[in-house]
């Protein structure tokens, strides 16, 4: 394959769709030799250099560029002029992980803690003042 028969494509996601409980995903593609600009929705993509082949963007929870459900993203690739020379549509569906219930702390064993505390406090206390105390006695 020669650089000007590579089509705009999504290499990182088989069948243009990712089901996946990652917070991220860095999708990578290729575009013809002739590319200037590339654009994913509204986003040109910043680092990416007229007559580059390969592309690459994340989609991040993070970066608000990847949100729980089907996120659909349709790459664009522009010549020169600033025409659109092709497009692709991918999907990642990102389901959060859950969070392991951990157990609860009840008020008792809350109170029970600063109470416990509060005794082994002043039980140090009373110790220090009273050998204090006696020193200067």
């Amino acid at each position: 394959i020669t650089t000007e028969n590579i089509k705009l494509a999504v290499t990182s996601i088989i069948g243009n769709k990712l089901e996946t409980t990652e917070n991220h995903h860095v999708i990578r593609g290729l575009t013809p030799s002739n590319t200037y600009k590339l654009k994913i929705g509204d986003y040109t993509l910043q680092k990416y250099t007229p007559g580059e082949t390969e592309w690459s963007y994340i989609a991040s929870t993070s970066y608000g560029t990847l949100f729980e459900g089907e996120n659909t993203y349709t790459v664009r690739a522009y010549d020169k002029e600033g025409n659109e020379i092709d497009s692709q549509n991918f999907v990642i569906a990102y389901t959060a992980p859950e969070i392991p219930n951990l157990p609860s702390v009840g008020v008792s064993t809350w109170m029970i803690l600063i109470i416990s505390t509060l005794i082994s406090t002043g039980f140090f206390a009373f110790k220090r003042l009273k050998k204090v105390l006696l020193k200067d006695v």
